[in-house]
């Protein structure tokens, strides 16, 4: 059974502790020591500190008795061996306070360059990743975004709103569906994959880049996603048969459970054309409700995630001859992927 290890301290070993806690240019380990050993005079236990600190049991015993044998010097690191490193921890805030403020983007090689031309700081860029990959930066996609167009109090409130309907839907009051438009071209982007040393993938290039293949898409997350495909966009003719069949189906639900269906839409210009307004008191007696995003938001409509997903899963690095052979491969695309998660799935025929 481990020795049960406690350390007592006296009034003034206790208040110089307390006093070095405080000073700021100690390292966080010996900042660490020191809150274990405040702990333990506490009379805590090794496993209790453990549990406090996060710390294995073994380096609360080791500072125990590191302080037992050495005292205060025991808080402190003996001097690393080897060549003391160029930078400093200020250099290193300066290369992350540019990566988050700065819009453009940076890879290492770059990063080591600015380095060198701003601070006088020689570090290779594998170093530089190193150091950046201990503090959390990883290296991804960067995405383009709308926030600087967005007006921030009216996304509050629809936001809100939102969790409202998705309140309701988890009570069983409505059913609640997600929307949007999304389209694929013949000629996909160009991707990451694995290749062997010193050979280069290449994606075969069809004749024409073509028509684009759109898709309009109704998502109930976890239960359905009812879709339809169309050559070139979608007008409000369009728009308006297939919201006409998302109204049967909320009819049909209406009757039989008396939710009715809210659909999450963008500001789309044909989600509230002229055409679609003449329609939108049917829908509302059949028990259809719209409820539109505030502007430049894609982030509260869910179903683009799954836009993206299709896209960069499913028919990522892919190029096609014809728009018949694409449109296979987005229904494909669109089975798998909701199919994966046991979803009712349903297209919708044009005539």
């Amino acid at each position: 059974m481990p020795i049960f290890l406690r350390v007592r301290l006296t009034e003034s070993e206790h208040e110089e502790l307390l006093q070095l806690q405080k000073v700021s240019n100690i390292s966080e380990r010996t900042r660490r020591r020191i809150e274990i050993l405040l702990l333990s005079n506490q009379g805590l236990s090794v496993k209790q500190i453990s549990e406090c600190v996060k710390q294995k049991e073994a380096g609360i015993r080791r500072t125990i008795n590191r302080w037992f044998d050495l005292g205060q010097k025991g808080l402190f690191d003996e001097p690393r061996q080897g060549r003391p490193r160029k930078w400093k921890e200020e250099d290193i805030e300066y290369l992350e306070n540019i990566l988050e403020t700065e819009e453009r983007t940076y890879n290492s090689h770059q990063l080591a360059k600015k380095l060198k031309d701003e601070k006088n700081v020689d570090l290779s860029s594998q170093r530089i990743r190193k150091i950046l990959k201990k503090k959390d930066w990883r290296w991804k996609r960067t995405r383009t975004s709308l926030k600087g167009k967005q007006n921030p109090q009216d996304k509050l409130i629809k936001k809100a709103d939102l969790e409202t309907l998705k309140a309701y839907e988890q009570q069983g009051l409505i059913k609640l569906k997600y929307a949007d438009e999304s389209g694929f071209c013949l000629w996909s982007p160009v991707s990451y994959t694995y290749a062997k040393k010193g050979i280069q993938k290449e994606t075969r290039q069809s004749k024409r880049r073509g028509k684009r293949i759109s898709i309009l898409g109704f998502f109930e997350k976890d239960k359905s996603f009812d879709y339809g495909l169309k050559q070139g966009g979608f007008k409000s003719k369009t728009y308006i048969d297939m919201m006409n069949w998302q109204a049967e189906k909320a009819e049909s639900n209406f009757k039989k459970t008396g939710q009715i269906t809210v659909i999450v839409l963008d500001n789309c210009k044909i989600h509230k054309s002229k055409e679609v307004q003449k329609y939108l008191e049917d829908w509302r007696e059949k028990g259809l409700e719209l409820f539109f995003i505030s502007a430049y938001s894609p982030e509260l409509n869910i179903i683009e995630v799954e836009w993206h997903q299709i896209k960069e899963h499913e028919l990522c690095g892919r190029m096609f001859d014809d728009e018949y052979d694409l449109a296979i491969a987005v229904m494909d695309g669109v089975e798998k992927r909701q199919s994966n998660k046991n979803m009712i799935i349903e297209r919708f025929r044009f005539n």
